[in-house]
């Protein structure tokens, strides 16, 4: 209540984390007729490097799909998380790396308007990272907040 209606996209990407696929679904209606696909990538999953946080670790894509039949779970890697868990932690390569896939993977999509729902430390790694090069000036913008809307143009060329 009070915010602006969500820009109406094709597709809506989400980090597999419940979090992420509940706010999706409900911001974007995802489940609902005539609704944008939602597919669920690991590329989005929040990135923690300091300390394990149960919250940021994703449940099984099979235990998902129950609680989120309206999603497609094909990029999100089988079984348990092998990411996150007691005394493993992400490193800043592998955060990077995931980033670049869903980039690229994002460039190989046909739909023009793609909604990316995410994490804090994930989405802000997108942004100063990987997005400053193409032009992206984070210091023009506030900083990501909870529940933020940003529309990032993207010319793949």
């Amino acid at each position: 209540k009070g915010r602006a209606p969500p820009p109406v996209v094709d597709l809506v990407v989400a980090s597999p984390l419940t979090r992420a696929l509940q706010t999706a679904t409900a911001v974007f209606g995802c489940n609902e007729p005539e609704s944008p696909n939602l597919v669920a990538v690991e590329a989005l999953r929040e990135f923690c490097s300091k300390d394990f946080q149960p919250c940021d670790s994703r449940r099984d894509p099979k235990d998902l799909a129950a609680s989120f039949p309206h999603a497609t779970f094909a990029h999100v890697p089988a079984g348990p998380d092998t990411l996150l868990g007691p005394g493993v932690v992400e490193t800043a390569e592998s955060a990077d790396n995931r980033i670049r896939w869903l980039l690229s993977w994002i460039r190989s999509r046909p739909e023009t308007n793609i909604a990316c729902v995410g994490h804090f430390q994930i989405l802000s790694r997108v942004l100063s990272g990987h997005m400053e090069p193409a032009g992206w000036d984070a210091s023009q913008h506030d900083p990501l907040s909870n529940l933020d809307v940003r529309s990032v143009p993207i010319l793949f060329e």
